[in-house]
């Protein structure tokens, strides 16, 4: 056993002649090309491909997707999240978002909530509870409502204190 290097292609784009292994131009040539594009040094590149692999409904594209999560751009990280959250509802972006929680942006803090709800992250049931008690925004506190009903909460579940405080709270 042993094994054989793949030989190598030349691309000829626009005049200048660009090296590449038969198996990246094999992938290219049948569409596959965004599974290059997640490892591209240009983040713009590597947000591109967070939105193709969204259209790919595998777990090998769901599982690539939560690797970009670490990405040191923070864009990819935030799209590759919501892809996470709005088209497949996996919980592995609850983290995420659970670091904005207390983000200085109320429209960030919003979309925390809401997408924690989304995956149904009842680890994070009592940091919601907190913001719907104490977030000085309306719309954060409302955020906190829905993801509650979308976690299968109903006001019966919610403690007293917490829908009184809610309903009374000044803004």
């Amino acid at each position: 056993s042993g094994s054989i290097a793949s030989p190598d292609v030349k691309l000829n784009l626009g005049g200048d002649f660009i090296k590449e292994s038969t198996a990246t131009t094999f992938l290219r040539q049948r569409g596959y090309g965004w599974l290059l594009e997640v490892e591209d040094d240009d983040p713009e590149v590597r947000r591109s491909a967070v939105w193709s692999l969204r259209t790919l409904n595998q777990q090998r594209a769901i599982d690539l997707l939560v690797s970009l999560l670490n990405d040191p751009d923070y864009g990819v990280q935030y799209a590759t999240a919501i892809v996470l959250v709005t088209d497949f509802r996996d919980n592995r972006a609850a983290p995420f978002f659970a670091d904005r929680l207390t983000h200085e942006h109320a429209h960030m803090r919003s979309t925390a909530v809401a997408s924690l709800g989304l995956v149904g992250a009842q680890q994070y049931i009592d940091d919601i509870h907190n913001i719907m008690l104490n977030d000085a925004d309306r719309y954060v506190r409302l955020a906190c409502a829905v993801a509650l009903i979308d976690m299968g909460y109903t006001k019966d579940d919610i403690p007293e204190s917490i829908i009184s405080k809610f309903l009374t709270h000044d803004d």
